[in-house]
């Protein structure tokens, strides 16, 4: 497993803590909120999020990861551009 915390610039569209993607097009497989559930882990205005992928190739391109997860997040309407995002950073590599 390896995930990615995203901090964006505004709050997510959704209210969601967590959620399972069990579509077989997408690599990650969840997806979570930390300041949906304790709004000050983000500054005022702004959230966070870490989404999570398995390895079910042996490949860990950062690259591509950061491009499925802006998929998602678009995908799943929870930002309007990719321009709501602040940052992506790896969390946990594989």
């Amino acid at each position: 497993v390896s995930y990615l915390n995203v901090g964006f610039k505004k709050e997510l569209n959704h209210k969601g803590h967590w959620f399972y993607i069990p579509e077989q097009k997408y690599m990650v497989y969840r997806l979570g909120s930390f300041s949906n559930i304790y709004p000050q882990l983000a500054p005022k205005g702004k959230s966070s999020a870490y989404i999570e992928f398995t390895h079910q190739e042996n490949s860990c391109d950062i690259d591509k990861f950061k491009y499925e997860s802006i998929k998602l997040l678009l995908d799943m309407q929870l930002i309007d551009s990719k321009k709501d995002i602040d940052f992506i950073l790896m969390a946990m590599q594989c």
